[in-house]
């Protein structure tokens, strides 16, 4: 058994540790307390992650925050530490060189088993404006994962293959995702055949399993050759796999340079059923690929319909329609003016889209969801009901 001297706790790595967290603390406060109005706390609940053992500090799992404003980055960030609330880990950035009435996007990041486990993976960032005050951000759960569903739902997919084969045929189409029954590691997912192009799959989501939350998913297909356009254009996300003649979707027009990007939904378990929005095989706007067979045509004009349920509790689904493909901001507002949440942004393809919105530890009251798309704003007022 080692043993070690009371005179030297830095000897022990139990204390060692504690004195770090402690001094951490320590140094946080007081920076918090001294910045020349610039410090950003940030703090997020990893509870859960610890409770289901996705989450392990014991065993060496480290918490970031990300983002695309000096101090933070989107490689590195700044390591949070945990705070005096069990679970709940801080830090503080100091923006001294950023702008009054700047907007910061920023992600937690987990780091387990030396591998990055991104939050909200596929969906928006996060974000925040920075208004050259000291800020201290409310707690968020990573991932706004608030535990597993009560009641079994059922989701129905659904994917427009537009002409992406070039002169091959995709012949089977197969989805994989972060929540069973989807998956990431095969191809045992596969959709039916509607004609005309398009493909569908209802999954049934169990209850006591599937996480509240956003869900990521991506579509691949199966082809009887190699598309041309891999031959023409090169394959710099390594799509297609000449083994199995199987391919990924790419998503690069809306996250451009991003081979990683994934599409995602918000679970909604107040509903048995959920149908999404078609997704598109091969989005507009890539340059490759022709138009969209037996799609639904664009809207005249962008437009952005009443959330529903109106009064809500406690999630709501909001649906909007573009034009013309083109950057978007979708968020929420509190009646002072203030943003509370991000809920899409980004290139977005013309046509309907759907997001789910969760609030947690929110008040009961009036908000507003704002579409800003080019030069057109549109706004609604949302009830949260407790």
């Amino acid at each position: 058994m080692t043993s070690y001297s009371c005179a030297n706790p830095l000897g022990n790595p139990v204390m060692k540790n504690l004195l770090v967290v402690a001094t951490a603390l320590a140094l946080m406060s007081a920076t918090l307390a001294a910045a020349d109005t610039s410090a950003v706390l940030f703090q997020v609940d990893m509870s859960v992650q610890e409770d289901i053992g996705a989450f392990d500090p014991g065993s060496g799992d480290v918490v970031f925050v990300r983002g695309g404003l000096a101090p933070l980055d989107w490689g590195t960030g700044i390591q949070l530490v945990e705070g005096l609330e069990p679970g709940v880990y801080e830090g503080i950035a100091d923006f001294d060189n950023a702008d009054s009435g700047t907007d910061v996007d920023y992600k937690f990041v987990m780091v387990v088993g030396g591998q990055d486990i991104w939050e909200l993976d596929g969906g928006p960032n996060r974000s925040f404006l920075f208004e050259g005050e000291n800020l201290a951000l409310e707690v968020v759960y990573f991932d706004d994962f608030l535990g597993f569903t009560e009641r079994d739902v059922t989701v129905t997919f659904n994917v427009l293959e537009n002409d992406d084969c070039d002169l091959c045929t995709i012949d089977q189409m197969a989805i994989r995702g972060g929540s069973a029954p989807l998956n990431w590691d095969d191809d045992s997912n596969l959709l039916v055949d509607q004609g005309g192009g398009m493909w569908s799959i209802s999954l049934f989501f169990p209850a006591g399993t599937t996480p509240k939350g956003t869900i990521s998913y991506k579509y691949r297909a199966h082809a009887d050759s190699k598309p041309e356009r891999f031959d023409m254009q090169g394959d710099p996300c390594d799509a297609w796999d000449p083994a199995t003649n199987w391919m990924w979707q790419d998503l690069r027009h809306p996250h451009p340079g991003d081979c990683f990007a994934n599409l995602s939904f918000v679970m909604d378990d107040s509903n048995p059923t959920m149908e999404l929005d078609v997704d598109e095989w091969y989005p507009q706007g890539t340059g490759v690929g022709g138009d969209r067979p037996n799609a639904p045509a664009a809207p005249a004009r962008a437009s952005l319909s009443q959330n529903s349920p109106n009064p809500f509790n406690p999630s709501t689904t909001i649906r909007f329609e573009l034009a013309d493909a083109g950057p978007v901001e979708l968020a929420v507002y509190d009646l002072s003016g203030h943003k509370i949440a991000v809920l899409a942004e980004g290139l977005h393809a013309a046509g309907g889209h759907t997001v789910g919105w969760k609030p947690d530890r929110l008040a009961s009251g009036v908000y507003l969801i704002r579409l800003v798309a080019g030069e057109t704003r549109l706004e609604r007022s949302m009830v949260l009901l407790k």
